[in-house]
This record gives C-alpha cells, structure tokens and sequence, in this order.
C-alpha cells in the first residue's frame, strides 16, 4: 500500500469514529419509557445462629403466659353461711315464721340464720349441718311450729335434751326457739373433785342472773340465768351441735342479750326433760359451789357499769314576793272556845272558822 492510500484510510476510520460518537451523544427522537420502580427486597434480619444438637430439638425462647386463675369452687346451690340474696330472705322469713329465732331478715345468711336453721334441723330430725340442702327446704316447705311439752303454767322454759334445743312458752304456744348444748354426761375433774357433766331433768326456776360476765375458775359465763343451783342459761362462743358444756345450757351470743332480758325472768318455770337424772353437778365451769360448799375466792365477776344518769335539770327559782301587809282588823275579845289552835290556821279563813265551831 502506497503512502497515500494509507493516508486516505486513516482519514476514512477518523471519519467514522467521529460520527459514532455523535450519535451517541444525540441518539435520535424515540418514545420515552418510563422505567418500572424497583422496590428493593427486605433485608433479611440477621439472627443468632442456633446450635442444634443431634439428639435435642431446637431451643425456643420461652412465652411467659399469665398464670391462670384458680376457678371458684363449684356452686352446690345450697344456702350457706355467706349466701345472699331472695332465697336467703325467704328461709329466714320461713324460719321466722315457724318461730326459730334467726335474727334479722335481711337476705345476709350469717351466723345467727345457721343458729336458726340448725334447731330447726335438730327439732325435725335432720342432719344438723346448718346448709340448706334438699332435704331441709323439702322439710320447710311443710312444716309447722311444734308444740310445747308441757301445759302448766302457760308461760315457761322448755330443755329438750336430746334435741338439743330450747323453747320459751308463751300463753301455752312456743314463741321461740334456740339451739342449746347441755352437759356432756362426760366425767371431769376441777378442784379435786370428779363428777359427771349432766343436765339433770327436773322442773326449776330462775333464782338467780348477772347482767354481765361470770368469770369462773375454767371459763366465762355471759349473762348467766341460774335455775338448777349453779346450772344456767348463758350466752357461749361456742354452741356445738351436741352436747358439749359441763351442765349449763349453752345459748348463741347472738340470742343471749335477748334472752337474759326477755325470756327469762325470776321465778320463770324452767323444764328440762329427755336427759339423765342425777345430783347436779356443782360446782362447774359454770356454777356456783353447792349450798354447803365456800365459794371459791379466785372468782369474780364482771358487771357492766350502770348507764350514766341523764342530768337534771336545774329547776327554776321562784321569786319570793313579800307578804302583803294585813289590813288592821277590829278588836274583839274572842271567845276562848272558838280560838283557833296554834298552827292550825291563821284566823282569816272562813272554812277553818266554820271546822272550828263543828269541832273537825
């Protein structure tokens, strides 16, 4: 190739270079396009790796969960102490009804309405649980108020022993009725002396009552109603279902005020019947020593102080006015048989001048 051919081809690929990079720099007029955006992936978190053994599955972070709360027991639907609402108030008015004293009617089952529901469950023969339970309601539905034992006189006190109950007479009906716990006909032993804890039966009569509590050698009396030497009524804190007491007749605290006030006065006829026989057990827990015994010195009893008196009014003086001077009378000589008598009246009565002359 000579020297100007190859001069010529140089200018030739110049050329073209040039012209390729215009239309690079100005590519012709074409529909814009415009680009899809381009959402960019999540970016995956990094986590721990976790090392998995061959036998163990793979370990999870622990959910703590709220532990659950224990569910209520299971309402059996019978009425119980705690129970409120209609039906409460309907067994309390019912019990009320037949005369068993269950305090207030108030729908609020308390420890004075299972007092309440108790002796009417040991009067009818019922388990002596103080729930109304089936056999309960069935039996209120139907029953009637029981009679007293005994007649004469028409206002008494009844000790059922075996049922554990007591009834306050009134006009040959039973007005009221509490649950009791007597003796325990169990031996015991107090001062160095060993006698058996009974309820003697027998007919008595309130001799004796303190407005207060007794507070004896083995225990506390509240408000005792002595009838049988040192055997009374009185108010415990603890009335069982059976007999339990060293002799005296237990009665709820919640009924004791109303009963030492109401029920049983002095000279109040008390029966007691169904229970052994037997000496009375003096002295006891709740007694006094017998007749012929000293009355222990390490006993006192505690009496309520009297309510303050309400004060008296201060009475309002009365003025003293000045005796109005006497008008001068005549003077005559009286007659010595129609003088007055000293002190008798002053002379300027009529009516004392006519009883003088008649001589009354």
């Amino acid at each position: 190739m000579t020297l100007k051919r190859f001069s010529i081809l140089l200018v030739v690929l110049a050329l073209l270079a040039v012209g390729f990079t215009a239309s690079k720099m100005n590519p012709p007029n074409e529909p814009q396009v415009q680009a899809e955006p381009v959402i960019a992936p999540p970016v995956a978190q990094a986590l721990a790796p976790l090392h998995v053994l061959d036998d163990e599955p793979p370990r999870m972070e622990p959910v703590i969960k709220p532990s659950p709360s224990p569910s209520p027991a299971a309402d059996d639907g019978m009425l119980k102490v705690g129970s409120r609402g209609a039906e409460v108030s309907a067994l309390e008015q019912r019990l009320s009804d037949l005369k068993y004293l269950v305090g207030k009617v108030d729908g609020s089952f308390d420890a004075n309405t299972r007092h309440g529901l108790i002796a009417f469950q040991k009067v009818e023969g019922l388990n002596r649980s103080g729930v109304g339970d089936a056999a309960t309601m069935a039996k209120l539905a139907t029953a009637s108020t029981p009679a007293p034992k005994y007649s004469a006189p028409a206002d008494h006190l009844e000790v059922d022993i075996p049922r554990q109950t007591v009834y306050v007479v009134r006009g040959g009906a039973v007005s009221a009725i509490l649950p009791t716990s007597t003796g325990s006909n169990k031996n015991f032993t107090n001062a160095g002396w060993t006698r058996r804890a009974i309820t003697p039966n027998g007919r008595f009569t309130v001799s004796r009552k303190i407005n207060g509590m007794r507070i004896a050698p083995l225990g506390e009396l509240y408000k005792p109603s002595y009838f049988n030497g040192g055997i009374a009524f009185h108010g415990a804190g603890s009335v069982p279902t059976y007999p339990a007491s060293h002799g005296c007749a237990r009665l709820p605290m919640g009924f004791a005020d109303w009963f030492f006030n109401e029920a049983a006065p002095i000279g109040q006829v008390v029966y007691v019947h169904g229970g052994p026989t037997g000496p009375n057990p003096q002295p006891t827990i709740e007694d006094t020593p017998a007749p012929d015994m000293p009355v222990p010195t390490d006993e006192t009893v505690v009496v309520p102080p009297p309510a303050p008196l309400p004060p008296t009014p201060s009475p309002t003086p009365t003025p003293v006015l000045p005796s109005p001077t006497p008008s001068p009378q005549p003077t005559a000589t009286p007659d010595p048989a129609e003088s007055p008598s000293p002190g008798v009246f002053d002379g300027n009565d009529a009516a004392d001048l006519l009883r003088n002359r008649r001589g009354t």
